[in-house]
């Protein structure tokens, strides 16, 4: 009788055991015929069953929370990124999903230490860069300076092509303007520096949005830095002028 019991017991677990891995398996297919028709919303719906099903180690949490960010989800990107952070610290695709979160949420010292990982990491200067943005805006020039510098002595991908989407000049409300991304740095770097000392510091931070105009002619926040920084005598304030 014994033996009856524990036969029937086994075969319900593996019973359950298929039942999962078939259900896992259509979820499966339902996300990958929503990914084809670019149906953001089923997509996530089959993204969290499978994730329900395979718990915190499918891989799958990683494509849902790409698709919250493109679903304009923030929120639940961020969680989700959690969730993988948790088993996986340093998985960076994911640290830079979450520093992506936190600057949409305007969690400024947060962002920076997803980008302080990122940076040391990789030495990729795009990070370099939106690091050193996020340290100016947290009033952190000294450290954003430092980080300006270094992302300057490094490498972009390609030199001649590689460009980065910043504001257009005031004004310009909304758009945006592609420069090379070590004008970008000048650019920003003249800002750090006229903000940690504008009487004192004008004509050098004058000096780095020319070099920003070098790499990139016309770059019309830099060229709008560069005349209004021109036409101040005596700063009232620490940043008058726009990254």
């Amino acid at each position: 009788m014994k033996k009856i019991v524990t036969l029937i017991a086994l075969t319900l677990i593996v019973n359950g055991i298929y039942a999962q891995k078939n259900t896992a398996d259509l979820h499966k297919g339902m996300f990958a015929t929503a990914m084809q028709h670019r149906d953001i919303g089923s997509a996530i719906m089959a993204a969290n069953y499978v994730v329900t099903i395979e718990g915190d180690k499918s891989t799958y949490l990683d494509s849902l929370a790409y698709l919250y960010l493109a679903a304009n989800q923030i929120q639940s990107c961020q969680i989700v990124c959690e969730r993988v952070l948790k088993n996986e610290p340093e998985k960076l695709s994911i640290v830079e999903l979450k520093g992506r979160c936190l600057i949409t949420e305007n969690r400024v010292f947060d962002a920076i230490a997803a980008y302080e990982m990122l940076f040391k990491k990789t030495k990729e200067i795009a990070f370099g860069f939106t690091l050193a943005r996020l340290q100016y805006t947290g009033k952190r020039l000294t450290e954003a300076l430092q980080t300006a510098n270094v992302s300057l002595t490094l490498k972009a991908e390609d030199e001649k092509n590689e460009k980065i989407s910043v504001a257009e000049a005031s004004g310009a409300k909304g758009q945006t303007q592609a420069v090379y991304i070590k004008a970008a740095i000048h650019n920003l770097r003249g800002l750090i520096i006229y903000g940690l000392d504008p009487n004192v510091n004008k004509k050098e931070a004058t000096n780095c949005f020319d070099e920003a105009l070098k790499l990139e002619p016309t770059y019309a926040l830099a060229k709008q830095n560069k005349e209004t920084l021109a036409t101040i005598d005596a700063p009232k304030t620490a940043a008058p002028i726009k990254n």
